[in-house]
């Protein structure tokens, strides 16, 4: 197979592991729709059915789901009153 196709194989591979690891069953799935196969969440993912978000902290393997300008903006260095030119 292609290196793509590895590439690809291996992502998923990865996110079936995570979801095995750190996933549960949303509980307004199991709640309202008890027949139905439950959506699996990880922390802070939201349910595509019913909008509840898993309100559990994110971890350090499911850390690549935060979107990257969510990081960006909390890595990056804001300024302070004091470095600010204020007129009195």
């Amino acid at each position: 197979m292609s290196d793509y196709g590895d590439m690809c194989r291996d992502i998923r591979n990865a996110r079936a592991e995570a979801r095995a690891k750190h996933g549960v069953p949303c509980p307004e799935c199991v709640a309202k729709l008890p027949k139905a196969c439950p959506s699996i969440l990880l922390p802070q993912q939201r349910c595509r059915i019913h909008g509840y978000r898993d309100p559990r902290p994110r971890t350090a393997e499911t850390e690549y789901l935060r979107p990257a300008a969510q990081a960006e903006r909390e890595s990056a260095t804001h300024p302070t009153k004091d470095t600010k030119d204020t007129k009195q």
